[in-house]
């Protein structure tokens, strides 16, 4: 049997079948999906997705939102700059595309946001068509099979990769090969592989010569930068200070309540909270939430009172749902 053959054949029987954009499936869809699966677990993915589709279940409704409404709806995945892509991409496809994928490879990849893996998927998936892709998942998978010990990112080794990607690719059941490979890559090719479960394992070079463990080969990681920072958590009664993100640097257009590096020095009551550390893709935020009780703070900027409950329902950051947890804990101890 081939790899293809081999990876079919253990899909069909233990691969993922339940997942929210395996029903249903259109190419708009699939795009958000892969968009969403982008350095994110699929079990954090997809209550996100059921909501994102839920508030725009096609690309119209889509590219005919506001920013702040798609942002308000990707609030708590991370990594904005896929979700101000994504509302990007649809307007593109909708006034260039009559508001339709196309199905070319060249094209799609020339669209916002959309790499030559991601559109693979969204031709392999939705059109059935032999694209293959190379996701971190897959990468692994071909990297062990093939013991290739170099350095992943290097532009050889990808031009190789890309080539025994396509090579190995289904003809015929795409969509059921390219979700199998995730998946084997997912679930027991991951980190620590689980060979004795691998339908590729008379074949793996790597599990014949124990090197396994060793692949891939990633360059070391720089050490990330600690930033500390200071939130002001103004309250009157119970209703906090909010005040909206710019677009531009971390958390665009997200509500949080006002912050700065240093310890402030606030002549009324406070609190100060349960610190916490919150982890960015280049540094990490030491977080000091401090509750400062006040009927007007004296901001300067479009900020607004919010009622905690709707706060927590407002398009936050996963670190301020946090801080707001720990005002509501810290309200009812009080």
């Amino acid at each position: 049997m081939s790899i293809a053959e081999k990876i079919i054949a253990w899909q069909k029987k233990h691969g993922r079948h339940g997942l929210p954009w395996q029903h249903n499936i259109t190419p708009y869809r699939v795009w958000v999906s892969e968009i969403m699966l982008q350095q994110t677990q699929v079990t954090t993915v997809i209550p996100y997705y059921q909501r994102f589709m839920s508030r725009f279940p096609s690309l119209i409704s889509l590219a005919n939102a506001s920013e702040d409404v798609v942002i308000e709806h990707w609030a708590g995945l991370g990594y904005y700059r896929r979700a101000r892509y994504l509302h990007l991409c649809s307007q593109v496809v909708r006034d260039q595309h009559n508001g339709d994928f196309p199905s070319n490879a060249d094209e799609l990849i020339a669209l916002p946001g959309i790499g030559k893996s991601t559109a693979h998927a969204i031709l392999s998936i939705s059109h059935n068509m032999p694209y293959a892709i190379l996701d971190g998942n897959v990468k692994r998978v071909l990297a062990r099979y093939h013991n290739i010990s170099d350095v992943l990112t290097g532009v050889e080794t990808m031009r190789n990769l890309w080539k025994i990607a396509q090579t190995a690719m289904s003809q015929t059941e795409c969509r059921t090969y390219t979700q199998g490979i995730m998946d084997l890559g997912a679930n027991i090719c991951k980190r620590q592989p689980l060979c004795d479960l691998c339908p590729l394992q008379s074949g793996c070079k790597a599990y014949k010569y124990n090197t396994q463990g060793n692949i891939p080969n990633k360059p070391r990681k720089k050490l990330k930068r600690t930033e500390t920072c200071y939130f002001r958590c103004y309250m009157n009664s119970n209703r906090l200070w909010m005040e909206q993100r710019p677009s531009s640097g971390i958390w665009p257009k997200l509500w949080s309540p006002p912050y700065c590096t240093t310890k402030p020095c606030e002549k009324t009551r406070h609190i100060a909270l349960a610190s916490f550390r919150h982890t960015f893709t280049h540094f990490h935020m030491l977080v000091h939430p401090i509750i400062i009780h006040t009927v007007d703070p004296r901001r300067n900027t479009g900020g607004a009172w919010f009622a905690l409950d709707q706060a927590e329902r407002m398009g936050i950051p996963a670190a301020v749902k946090k801080i707001i947890k720990s005002i509501q804990h810290e309200t009812k101890v009080s």
